[in-house]
């Protein structure tokens, strides 16, 4: 979507990621039904929100499930703000996700930006420090008022016809997520 790399994906191979989260009920809804068809997503968490609920935090990490980060605050300024601005963005973010880990564990070294509004300057200091920007191959536009059955559906019908697999972002803040039958099997 951003960049002109993705991952090395198999054929119809799917990446699932949540953003935003954690934010229980609704983070902890996602992972019940994760669970329940056997897959595995990352997650990229907010700072605020893991300092909020560290037993969601540690729910994602023993459930099996990546955690990265998405800043401290979820601030939509990443592309205007001042770097010394994100580095706090996104040193808090790390230190808080780190903490509510509780076992001396931190976060992937993953790192999606709010909005995916991105600058180079924040993504020279991602680089400097071994974190990997994370964009998306396609967004399920969860959190807009987008009818929820296409939310479920598309990212599904898009992975079809294609010969690669593909990057999918939700966010953990959205009414409550169900798979797509087709995909899923459910």
């Amino acid at each position: 979507m951003q960049y002109h790399e993705s991952l090395p994906l198999e054929d119809h191979e799917v990446v699932i990621t949540f953003d935003d989260g954690p934010l229980p009920p609704r983070s902890t809804h996602v992972l019940d039904i994760l669970e329940h068809e056997c897959v595995k997503a990352t997650f990229f968490l907010i700072g605020k929100m893991a300092r909020n609920f560290p037993d969601a935090v540690r729910h994602i990490r023993d459930a099996g499930h990546t955690i990265g980060t998405h800043s401290y605050s979820h601030p939509l300024t990443f592309h205007r703000m001042s770097l010394e601005r994100a580095q706090f963005e996104i040193n808090e973010g790390i230190a808080s996700v780190t903490s509510a880990l509780g076992d001396g564990t931190g976060p992937a070294p993953f790192f999606r930006v709010p909005g995916l509004l991105r600058a180079d300057g924040v993504e020279r200091y991602l680089a400097s420090r071994n974190l990997q920007v994370w964009s998306a191959d396609f967004l399920a536009d969860d959190w807009t008022r987008t009818a929820r059955r296409r939310c479920i559906r598309a990212p599904c019908s898009a992975s079809r016809p294609t010969t690669k697999g593909f990057c999918c972002s939700m966010t953990s803040r959205s009414k409550p997520w169900k798979p797509c039958p087709t995909c899923c099997g459910s």
